[in-house]
Formats: C-alpha cells, sequence, structure tokens
C-alpha cells in the first residue's frame, strides 16, 4: 500500500506493507483450547531437568560472552554454538545469521 507523505525532496510516497502472519498464530487465535494445550505442553517441556540444564548453559555462555565485552544488551548479536557447548566452541554472529541456521 503506498501512502502520500509530505514532500522532502523526491520522496512523496512510502511503500507501507501490513505485517506477514505465520500460519500457526491464525491457528492459535482461532482455537483457544489448542492454544492452551500448547502452552501447557511448553510449560511442561521447559521444566524437565534436561532443558533445565540446557537453558543453564546457554545463559552462562551469553553472560561470559557479555563479560568478555563481545555482546551487549540489544546489539543484534547472538552467542552460536559452533561444535559444542564449552566456551572455546562458541562464537558471536549476527542474530539473523544464527537463527537463519537449520
Amino acid at each position: 500500500m503506498w501512502v502520500q507523505v509530505p514532500p522532502r525532496g523526491l520522496l512523496q510516497y512510502i511503500c507501507i506493507m501490513p505485517p506477514k502472519v505465520k500460519k500457526s498464530s491464525e491457528y492459535y487465535k482461532k482455537n483457544p483450547e489448542a492454544k492452551a494445550k500448547k502452552a501447557e505442553y511448553d510449560t511442561a517441556f521447559n521444566a524437565t531437568p534436561d532443558q533445565k540444564k540446557k537453558r543453564a548453559l546457554r545463559n552462562f555462555l551469553n553472560r561470559l560472552m557479555k563479560r568478555k565485552g563481545k555482546i551487549k544488551k540489544g546489539d543484534g548479536n547472538d552467542v552460536h554454538h559452533t561444535g559444542g557447548t564449552k566456551p572455546g566452541n562458541v562464537e558471536v554472529m549476527p542474530a539473523s545469521k544464527n537463527r537463519a541456521i537449520k
């Protein structure tokens, strides 16, 4: 959708696109029972000892990188686990690239 803006130089129109809505988001809006069931499962899954250990390790590595000055809150970077979970096996990379790795 094109919207006219007050003239400043040559730019008089800007394109405003509505945000994309994911299919799962639409599904859970239409099915509150399914949303509640998923929330219950997620809560139980995240409370398992294995997930607690993994989360604690990720938090530790994030704090370590912050102490070293390699990342800051809101800088757009993530800690990427390259070959394991030891402090020597992590690197800092942009969040967009880290989250695109599958």
